[in-house]
């Protein structure tokens, strides 16, 4: 194995199939670009590969730049699509929760007594009204 090899082997590791060899061909691509116009500088062919793998840096860092660009977008998506069959069984169970209706508030005044009458006693029978006037 060649030092280029080894070094497109480094940072490609973490990528997996058909992502990992298109991504292995670009920068196999880029590097030896990078090499050939060190070459024309004047460079010798060992001297132009070194160079141009001095350049682009470790493989540990171009990895970790590599894997934040080809694999944060598949993370991203799997939590979209997580958060967004929760909410859509989040919705079904809802839907299917039996609703009862809501229950007047009782007086305990009788039922002689017009509703003017009733009022302020229904509204003391309610601890999240106050009582009319005490606003």
């Amino acid at each position: 194995m060649t030092e280029l090899d080894r070094y497109l082997e480094q940072a490609t590791r973490g990528l997996f199939g058909a992502r990992r060899r298109a991504v292995r061909e670009e920068l196999h691509g880029n590097l030896v670009q990078h090499a050939l116009d060190l070459q024309v500088s004047g460079l010798s062919p060992e001297e132009a590969l070194q160079g141009a793998l001095r350049a682009f840096g470790s493989p540990a860092r171009v990895r970790q730049g590599l894997l934040r660009v080809h694999t944060l977008p598949l993370v991203v998506t799997g939590l979209l699509m997580v958060s967004s069959v929760g909410t859509v069984a989040l919705g079904v169970a809802v839907r299917e929760m039996p609703v009862r209706s809501a229950s007047p508030v009782t007086c305990p005044t009788g039922p002689s007594q017009t509703s003017e009458h009733r009022e302020p006693e229904c509204r003391r029978s309610v601890p999240s009204m106050p009582p009319k006037g005490a606003r």
